[in-house]
């Protein structure tokens, strides 16, 4: 017989699923006439007895705790590896901008008057712009003492107060509301 006439037969030798009566039938019309296909179904029940029969073995003792530090040491091993890379990374990129930076500031360093005066410029625009912003903020805090009465003063300060204690006490509330109620 050709191989594609066996085909069903060895699914339905090989199979777990039950058959049907007709299926059954043809299989032991068909094992009684084909020598191929009786060889399989002996052999594949003397492997299902082997297996059905086969001891099954159970770990050494102290595998579960062996394999767990394994694997916790394992672990460890990959998060330290990945640190270093993380590390080498950034300190390659920070030598690489430091190099770059070096090049920029290359002809600064041959002549380090231009670098000092612009120092120096930048650090009177600051301190200028601070002394400005300063006496701003106390000519505008003189001006609200003169124009507010100092009645308001009192009284945006209690409802401040109180906005900030009604706040403090609500987010107390939520933060301590997960209690188990029985």
């Amino acid at each position: 017989m050709a191989k594609f006439n066996h085909q069903p037969f060895e699914d339905w030798l090989l199979s777990e699923e039950a058959h049907s009566a007709d299926q059954e039938q043809a299989l032991q019309s068909h094992l009684l006439s084909c020598e191929q296909c009786r060889q399989l179904s002996s052999a594949w029940n003397e492997v299902e007895l082997e297996l059905k029969n086969a001891l099954t073995l159970s770990p050494a003792p102290g595998f579960t705790v062996r394999w767990q530090a394994n694997l916790a040491a394992r672990r460890t091993h990959r998060e330290n590896r990945q640190t270093l890379l993380f590390l080498s990374v950034c300190l390659v990129g920070a030598g690489l901008l430091l190099i770059a930076l070096g090049i920029l500031a290359w002809p600064l360093v041959r002549s380090p008057f231009p670098l000092l005066l612009a120092l120096a410029y930048q650090v009177t625009s600051v301190y200028t712009v601070a002394d400005t912003g300063a006496s701003l903020v106390v000519t505008l805090f003189r001006t609200m003492i003169e124009i507010v009465p100092p009645t308001l003063w009192v009284g945006l300060s209690i409802a401040a107060g109180s906005m900030l204690a009604v706040w403090i006490f609500t987010l107390r509330r939520l933060a301590y509301s997960r209690r188990i109620i029985q």
